[in-house]
């Protein structure tokens, strides 16, 4: 029996403990409720207000950033189309400047030759005339020679031989 005293004090020690825990806690909770719960809850709102502001913001800004990448790669391949263009008209000219210059150095060989070959010509008709000229006083002093005295073919000869002596000379 006095087992049973024990374990029936000591289970209503137990219950009464949990009672007074109980409406511990229930008091607790009715002073929180009253005076600051609001004030919890306002600041947890606060919290979350700012948060999903914040979540917002970097969404905003995300947008912008990937719409500043997006103009900025459009930037770019316009410079380099413009690169690209301006390579291949600098080519172009290059390569027109490289043809006319060569185009124009041909003419320039081509009247040259022309040139050469009128300066040849007219130094050929020069020496023809020289020569022309030449047989012509050489004919005329020859005939002045056989003229002034009557020769024999032996002296003939030898007048012919010194005269043609007398042209290397010359």
């Amino acid at each position: 029996m006095l087992q049973t005293i024990a374990l029936s004090t000591s289970a209503s020690t137990s219950l009464g403990d949990t009672i007074f825990v109980l409406i511990s806690f229930i008091i607790l909770m009715a002073l929180i409720k009253r005076f600051a719960w609001d004030k919890v809850i306002s600041v947890m709102e606060a919290r979350r207000d700012k948060i999903s502001q914040d979540l917002d913001n970097a969404a905003t800004k995300r947008k912008e950033a990937e719409s500043v990448v997006a103009q900025a790669s459009t930037i770019i391949q316009n410079a380099e189309d413009q690169a690209n263009t301006i390579l291949t008209n600098s080519r172009e000219a290059s390569t027109k400047m490289q043809d006319e210059m060569i185009k124009e150095a041909r003419e320039v060989v081509t009247r040259m030759k022309l040139d050469a070959q009128k300066e040849i010509d007219n130094m050929k008709q020069r020496s023809v005339m020289e020569l022309q000229a030449q047989v012509g006083d050489i004919s005329i002093e020859l005939a002045q020679q056989i003229l002034k005295k009557e020769i024999s073919a032996k002296e003939h000869q030898e007048l012919i031989t010194s005269f043609i002596e007398g042209l290397d000379v010359k």
